[in-house]
């Protein structure tokens, strides 16, 4: 069974009409009841009269290759009151998936179903699809929703699927409103995705593109020194959040030249200490000559708590037992709506940082996440249980708006943690993504935007698991706050998110499809090139049977046949490694080692390539070694080679024309009896790029013993436990494999006939005492 998971172009492929008329019936109803005949309206009407004293209007435009629904009701009773305003649409077809934004990708479409948005979409939209056709279904962006929840059921033609608007405060004689978004498409959900980036690229695009000079890994801290920043370089370090500088939350900049930070009893840093505006330029300066982006902290949700009832206390928010709100130490959630003294007060400290400080790059702009019911304010549009209310997501995006405006025009960027829905994220340039948690949800906010993820991962597995999330999603990885060993392990990851700076999501319909049990994504690089990121599920059980198996995955892309070159990043060599690779109608199919430790396969259409041409060598024995030479410009590339095969050195004179590639036979070497890679150093022709390159070539035994997991293997006593047995050679060989346990006896050894790339399956019973032993398989 393989997933798809649906990457291409901004460009969506072939068209898939739009019907006439949108199958689409609206209802309006209070809060508590129940949808009634009298109150259904179907698009268009224009002012038509409902049961209850509501008039309806439904204005009708196109939205690109959909439609777009406008919905106003209004009330002729002259009372207040709560509303619920459902849209229902109709979809004849086959579908057999769908997908929302809540990081668990695409699923089979069941029976009946719901999605909130905000918990936990990050897009007001739905897709469903099938073999032939897809529709995506979306809210309005700039409309407000209290409340947004998407429910479907399935039909026998088809499938129903209801958006449904609550929590709107219907004013006397006034109105309230929604609007929906609809887009048939192909059988997949991505092409759904690009056509909401088409609709909203103010949402999608960062309002400063000067974001992607700092499109790499972030540190978070106070002021720090030079050293560690060096250190940090070294891990690509491109922005940092400095942070517990302000004398308390909801305080950045006080007045005069010097200040107290609070101790972390108090919700600061460590003993606290003395802050000067002069320490703080100066620490400025400094990451800006290094060539970090300094940004700092600031945030418009949260204050120490005695400085919020001393300075706004109206402005505290409030749950609807009239309890004040609280977070962090000695701090509670506050209002930041702008005509409020609070939001003038975080407007006028976002102005007073970016004037005091010019050398800062921007903010760290932090909490930008609340979206819950403020009971002690009312925005106008939402109402809870009969009361007035307010939704804190929208105060939020007014700040942000103005806040982000001011912050802009001064040429300063806007990095943003939470910001977990379209709204909170629109006027942000780049996201940080604090754990692991809200990653995957991030990730559709940042199809066109930096995204960081901070895991404090501070040892060799967290910092894996880091890693591969990364990977998974796009996202840059933070600086380790591990030891050595973590940045160790970061080197081998280093190229694969290089090429990920200013990565575009792809969006044309079944782009990629990888095996189940495999998650990854396909980008566009800066250099018009493509990767494809890929990690192993490592909860799913191990096939024996398959272990030496590649990962297959299919590529299908428009500009299929400007693909030059196909190369893959494992983390565990230097260099690019080969790729088989065949091309097919419209794509590519493509074979990788499985990607254990994640991996990247870059398709080449411009740059000059040097990568391995030997697929692994058998330890111990001799066997011919090549480097892959591409050259994908319109100018030659030809000269002496040189490679370096430890003291050996190989020339080579070679000449390959514009979009050429060739492979440089090196004769035969002789592989170590251990499995250290083999490196191969080479020197481009003088004057030429890239001058210099490592690559390493695979060092494996000729056969190979295999678990169902990696390390340690539970077993009763008495059972018998099962491993594979591979032959990596190209030849049959005859051997004998014996099972001896620490301190015991070996089992009878079995003589058996492997032929060339087989691995049998083999078990044998297991007869220990209880407790941790090891197993030694003689080959």
């Amino acid at each position: 069974m393989k997933t798809c998971l649906l990457a291409a172009m901004l460009t969506v492929g072939a068209s898939v009409a739009m019907p006439a008329e949108l199958d689409l019936l609206w209802t309006v109803r209070e809060a508590g009841q129940l949808v009634s005949p009298g109150r259904q309206f179907r698009t268009p009407a224009d002012g038509r009269k409902l049961e209850g004293d509501f008039t309806a209007t439904v204005a009708l435009a196109p939205a690109g290759r959909g439609q777009r629904c406008d919905v106003t009701i209004l009330d002729t009773r002259g009372a207040e009151r709560e509303i619920v305003i459902d849209s229902i649409l109709h979809l004849a077809g086959d579908f057999t998936h769908v997908f929302v934004t809540d990081g668990n990708g695409a699923r089979p479409l069941a029976d009946r179903g719901s999605a909130a948005y905000r918990d936990a979409l990050s897009l007001p939209a739905i897709t469903v699809y099938g073999p032939d056709s897809g529709c995506t279904v979306a809210a309005a962006f700039e409309v407000p929703a209290p409340a947004l929840t998407f429910s479907w059921r399935r039909l026998p033609d088809g499938v129903e699927i209801t958006t449904s608007v609550s929590h709107l405060r219907l004013p006397p004689r006034g109105e309230a409103r929604a609007g929906l978004l609809v887009a048939r498409h192909e059988g997949c959900w991505r092409p759904g995705l690009g056509w909401l980036v088409e609709r909203y690229p103010e949402y999608f695009d960062p309002p400063n593109p000067r974001v992607w000079d700092y499109d790499g890994p972030m540190i978070y801290d106070f002021i720090t020194d030079e050293a560690r920043l060096r250190r940090d370089l070294t891990q690509d370090l491109s922005w940092q959040e400095v942070g517990w500088y302000w004398p308390h939350l909801g305080l950045y900049l006080p007045e005069g030249d010097r200040w107290q930070r609070q101790p972390g009893s108090e919700g600061g840093l460590g003993q606290g200490g003395t802050v000067t505006r002069q320490m703080l330029k100066d620490y400025l300066a400094l990451a800006r000559r290094l060539g970090i982006a300094p940004c700092l902290y600031f945030q418009s949700t949260e204050s120490w708590a005695e400085y919020a009832q001393r300075n706004f206390p109206e402005c505290r928010v409030q749950a609807a037992d009239g309890k004040f709100a609280p977070t962090w130490i000695k701090c509670v959630i506050m209002d930041p709506d702008p005509r409020g003294r609070f939001g003038q007060h975080i407007l006028d400290q976002a102005r007073k940082l970016a004037d005091t400080f010019p050398e800062m790059d921007g903010v760290f702009w932090d909490q930008n996440c609340y979206t819950s019911f403020d009971f002690a304010h009312d925005d106008g549009i939402s109402m809870v249980n009969g009361r007035r209310v307010s939704m804190m997501e929208f105060p939020q995006v007014e700040i942000l708006s103005q806040a982000g405006k001011l912050l802009h025009d001064r040429g300063k960027l806007i990095f943003t943690n939470g910001g977990w829905t379209a709204g909170l994220a629109r006027y942000c340039d780049g996201h940080m993504s604090e754990g692991s948690g809200p990653t995957r949800r991030l990730q559709y906010l940042c199809m066109k935007k930096h995204l960081t993820l901070l895991s404090y991962d501070a040892n060799l597995q967290t910092s894996r698991e880091k890693l591969l999330l990364a990977l998974e999603t796009g996202a840059q990885p933070a600086v380790t706050l591990g030891d050595d060993s973590c940045r160790a392990l970061f080197e081998g990851y280093k190229p694969i998110f290089r090429e990920l700076r200013q990565k575009k999501w792809v969006f044309s319909p079944r782009a990629l499809s990888l095996p189940d049990g495999v998650r990854g994504n396909m980008f566009r690089t800066r250099e018009a090139n493509y990767l494809v990121t890929a990690i192993v599920d490592e909860t799913r059980p191990v096939k024996l049977a398959q272990v030496e198996d590649p990962l297959t995955m299919e590529v299908r892309l428009p500009d299929a046949s400007d693909i030059g070159a196909v190369f893959t990043f494992d983390p565990g060599l230097l260099g690019l490694q080969p790729v088989r690779a065949e091309p097919q109608a419209g794509g590519w199919s493509l074979a990788i080692p499985q990607p254990r430790s994640g991996a990247a396969v870059l398709l080449a259409r411009r740059g000059r390539f040097v990568a391995s041409g030997t697929k692994r060598l058998l330890a111990g024995q001799r066997q011919p070694l090549s480097v892959q030479l591409a050259n994908l410009t319109d100018r030659p590339w030809g000269g002496v080679w040189r490679f370096a095969i430890g003291e050996q050195m190989v020339e080579r004179s070679l000449k390959l024309g514009p979009f050429e590639r060739a492979q440089a036979a090196l004769g035969e070497v002789a592989a170590g009896n251990d499995e250290t890679p083999l490196t191969i150093r080479v020197t481009s022709p003088p004057g030429s790029e890239p001058a210099e390159t490592a690559v390493q070539v695979p060092v494996v035994a000729p056969l190979a013993v295999h678990l169902a997991s990696e390390g340690t293997v539970q077993a009763l006593r008495g059972a018998e436990i099962e491993y594979g047995l591979s032959n990596r050679t190209a030849e049959s060989v005859r051997v004998s494999v014996q099972v001896v346990p620490d301190g015991g006896i070996g089992n009878q050894p079995k003589l058996l006939d492997l032929k060339p790339g087989e691995t049998r399956i083999l078990s044998e019973p297991i007869d220990l005492e209880g407790g941790l032993h090891e197993l030694r398989f003689c080959v």
